[in-house]
């Protein structure tokens, strides 16, 4: 058997040359597998030139179009499986899937057929390019920019896929592929769509509980057996980003099982506190974590949002994710009542002060200011008369110029009390967060929020204080506390974790002043670690 090293065409005669191109035939190693295939033309059209690859389902080999001459490549049903039903109706739904797509990052099918055998088969453009998967593996140039740019054009491709209700299910990086187009490189083409999930498909091939794909991107819904949606394949996303970044995947295991089970339950590390740490920008973290998250309600809904923050950390902006764990962070509670409100507390306003509230009556006041007016005429009355010989006109009997009832107050209405009047609210302040030494981190509630410096909106007067955790490697874990009584910058210095030395025992460890030779135990008594933190804030009201 020799073959045509250029066309890769194969001849049994004692052929020399190869007919189409000229060039010298080669003898085949002792034991090389013919395909039958290879030089043979498929519907008179298309002359399989070689095989370039094989999946579960099919066998591609490079071809050309007999008549035009472009190079194409070739699907071909295994013939194993061409008696199966089901496997044939796969094979043809993958090429209806991507034919139905028509977006440019989508491998584009263009003709579909029949071999003699009854075998299927389909046409689809051929790509000169690298499989994701070779690049991740040899690791060559593998930037946060280039792995940002196959992202933003994986969400496109996948994007428009979902728009026309197809969900791909099987994303890994030996189904993306890059190529040089033009002057563009790294240009993004997806392809495989042999288990594709088409929403307005009722038939067995999409059946709930049947489970597809390749364990180490599977999401935990599909892990599961669960129904599937646009959103499997932000996570099956995002764990090809996860590799990208780190150079493997969150989660591995020896059996396909024990891959599914972390899915379904162990949460992924974060790329910054691997060992060795993978030093990636917390927002680029922060977006990753999110396409990854273990409950589809929290992850990206749309491919179109998965892009906008990846577009975000491409022109160096702060994606919608960091902004939304701030929203969160700067959330307020029901404020507790204030001391005033509270009675019998030390800054309670007098029961009168408060709208509303009956106050002591002033009654009793008035009535002994009355009382002594009264006594106060008759003495005066009674003065004037003594020692004196009253005259006629004295005689007269004298009449008080102020009237008795006159002196008696009338009840004096009770004041209205005067509304209080709420003070303006005052504009959000914020405080920034810095320490020493720098490039710690900042969470709320193990949720990530940042990178210190930190700029953080502080709860207003009356709200409840909020408590972060400041970490950084190799130095203790820090617990703040943040009020409205908070400086505007809040400094904070880490201290570094201790390394324990270990003492060797010598061999004379024994008690010797008793002769005994008995061994002295030593209690050490382990200090209690406080699982809340004791540090308060200083500012706090």
């Amino acid at each position: 058997m020799r073959a045509c090293p250029k066309c890769g065409k194969r001849f049994l005669g004692e052929e020399e040359f190869c007919p189409v191109d000229g060039e010298s035939l080669v003898e085949l190693e002792e034991g090389e597998v013919e395909d039958p295939l290879v030089g043979t033309t498929i519907d008179g059209r298309y002359q399989i030139d070689t095989k370039i690859g094989e999946g579960g389902m099919g066998v591609v080999y490079l071809a050309t179009h007999a008549i035009i001459g472009k190079k194409c490549a070739l699907k071909v049903l295994r013939g194993e499986l061409s008696n199966e039903s089901e496997v044939g109706a796969r094979f043809v739904q993958e090429a209806q899937s991507a034919a139905a797509i028509g977006n440019e990052h989508i491998i584009e099918i263009t003709d579909f057929g029949q071999l003699p055998d009854g075998s299927a088969y389909f046409v689809m453009e051929f790509l000169d390019g690298d499989a994701l998967h070779d690049v991740i593996e040899e690791r060559v140039d593998l930037t946060l920019e280039r792995t940002i740019n196959v992202m933003i054009q994986s969400c496109e491709a996948l994007g428009a896929a979902h728009n026309s209700n197809i969900v791909h299910r099987d994303l890994k990086p030996d189904n993306i592929f890059l190529i040089t187009k033009g002057d563009v490189e790294d240009f993004v083409k997806v392809l495989d769509f042999g288990i594709a999930k088409v929403a307005s498909q009722s038939s067995r091939l999409t059946k709930t509980g049947m489970i597809f794909g390749t364990p180490q991107y599977m999401s935990p819904e599909q892990a599961a057996g669960a129904d599937v949606d646009a959103r499997t394949d932000i996570y099956s996303l995002g764990i090809i980003m996860y590799e990208m970044l780190c150079g493997h995947v969150p989660f591995e295991a020896d059996t396909f099982m024990g891959v599914l089970t972390k899915h379904l339950y162990e949460e992924p590390i974060p790329p910054r506190r691997l060992v060795p740490p993978v030093d990636v920008n917390p927002n680029v973290e922060a977006v990753l974590l999110k396409a990854i998250a273990k409950k589809p309600e929290k992850r990206y809904q749309t491919m179109a949002e998965f892009s906008e923050d990846l577009l975000a950390l491409q022109e160096e902006r702060t994606p919608e994710i960091v902004f939304d764990q701030m929203r969160d962070t700067a959330a307020t509670t029901v404020p507790p009542p204030s001391p005033s409100e509270v009675v019998g507390s030390k800054g309670a306003r007098h029961r009168q002060d408060i709208p509303g509230s009956k106050g002591r009556s002033k009654w009793p006041i008035f009535a002994g200011i009355g009382a002594l007016a009264v006594i106060g005429v008759v003495v005066a009355v009674f003065v004037l008369g003594v020692g004196t010989t009253p005259t006629k006109a004295q005689a007269q009997p004298v009449k008080p110029q102020v009237e008795i009832s006159q002196l008696t107050p009338e009840p004096t209405p009770e004041p209205t009390p005067e509304p209080v009047l709420e003070k303006p609210e005052a504009a959000a302040s914020t405080v920034n967060v810095i320490s020493v030494p720098k490039g710690a981190s900042i969470y709320r509630d193990e949720a990530f929020m940042g990178n210190l410096p930190f700029e953080m909106v502080k709860p207003k007067l009356g709200e409840t204080p909020v408590g972060y955790t400041i970490k950084l490697d190799g130095y203790k874990n820090l617990d703040i506390v943040v009020s409205a009584g908070t400086p505007d910058v809040f400094e904070l210095t880490l201290k570094k974790l201790r390394r324990s030395k270990k003492k060797s025992s010598s061999s004379g460890s024994s008690s010797s002043g008793s002769g005994s030779g008995s061994t002295k135990t030593i209690k050490v008594k382990k200090k209690k670690t406080n699982k809340h933190s004791d540090l308060s804030d200083p500012w706090a009201n």
